[in-house]
């Protein structure tokens, strides 16, 4: 009688740490999904960081006060003519004084279809009038 009562308890030990393992494995696999998600999300921010930073240097170089625009990018970051994967809308607002004219803009940067901005930035140029020193 000892004999049936070894085999119940090793096939019962045997799926208690069948079990065991699985339930690593799944916890296992939710970190690995969630590190692939977060590193996913890292990519899109820094992206977006260097695409509006680059929006702030075209700005500061530009001779002329720029105009409202929107670019779009695809999911490499690559630039596209049509909405894709990201949108950088750049939007100015300018104030008039007797020395010239002081241009605020805010450059946000967006995934298509989320209303939450990946990143934002705010930068400002003036423009002296002709004739007077900046």
């Amino acid at each position: 009688m000892s004999s049936p009562s070894r085999v119940q308890s090793f096939f019962l030990e045997l799926a208690m740490v069948i079990l065991f393992f699985s339930l690593a494995a799944a916890v296992v696999i939710r970190f690995f999904a969630a590190g692939s998600q977060l590193s996913n999300c890292s990519r899109d921010v820094n992206g977006a960081i260097l695409a509006a930073q680059t929006a702030a240097e075209a700005v500061a170089a530009s001779p002329e006060i720029q105009e409202n625009s929107t670019v779009y990018y695809d999911s490499q970051w690559n630039r596209t003519d049509s909405p894709d994967a990201f949108r950088l809308e750049v939007s100015a607002n300018s104030e008039l004084s007797g020395a010239g004219t002081l241009c605020h803009y805010s450059i946000i940067v967006t995934a298509e279809g989320d209303e939450k901005p990946l990143f934002e930035l705010d930068t400002a140029k003036y423009w002296p009038k002709e004739g007077k020193a900046s």
